[in-house]
């Protein structure tokens, strides 16, 4: 198990290192709009080096934890009809020197993952049984989306998505203390 993880840890590196490197354009970019769009990067930065250190840390030892290697195992005929010969001589291989418990012996939560693995497996295969099903499935949520940007949105913002109308025109107002010229005021923004 542990040289599993070895195994992926350059790999998780790697991939983080890579979604990384795609923000620093957008950390260094000049003025008040570089200001603005930082916080993206450093929003990115500090989730996804959490995540890193999470993945090499706290996961890896649960992981190990939860599938530590036990003297015995419980046989389960729905999880093996499903298997390939290659993966049923690996479990073969893998309960070699270990006693098989009944089915009774499992504990609540063993049941309830073992059923919730056999409704999703169910759900899955119903879903992929059929070239239409498995469309309805891609596509589904991409119209389901873009029917709510029409026909949802405009109810719950109470207006629409897009304004009717679009100035040509961007306004600002600038204030300056009671005394200051008006083209000093003008050469320093212009200036900054």
């Amino acid at each position: 198990m542990l040289l599993a993880i070895d195994e992926l840890k350059l790999s998780v590196i790697s991939s983080t290192a890579v979604t990384l490197i795609v923000f620093v354009p957008m950390m260094v970019l000049p003025g008040i709009l570089g200001k603005f769009l930082s916080y993206i990067p450093i929003t990115v930065f500090s989730t996804l080096l959490a995540t890193l250190f999470l993945a090499l840390s706290t996961n890896s030892s649960l992981f190990v934890r939860i599938t530590k290697n036990t003297k015995w195992y419980i046989k389960s005929p729905f999880v093996e009809l499903h298997m390939s010969p290659g993966e049923l001589a690996l479990l073969a291989e893998e309960r070699k020197g270990k006693e098989e418990r009944p089915s009774e012996s499992q504990t609540y939560r063993e049941l309830l993952l073992e059923r919730m693995e056999g409704w999703y497996e169910g759900t899955l295969k119903w879903w992929m049984d059929t070239m239409f099903r498995r469309r309805m499935l891609i596509w589904g949520p991409v119209v389901l989306t873009i029917l709510s940007f029409i026909f949802l949105a405009p109810r719950l913002l109470g207006g629409s998505l897009f304004p009717s109308d679009d100035s040509p025109f961007v306004f600002i107002t600038v204030s300056a203390p009671p005394g200051t010229e008006r083209h000093a005021l003008i050469d320093k923004t212009r200036a900054e």
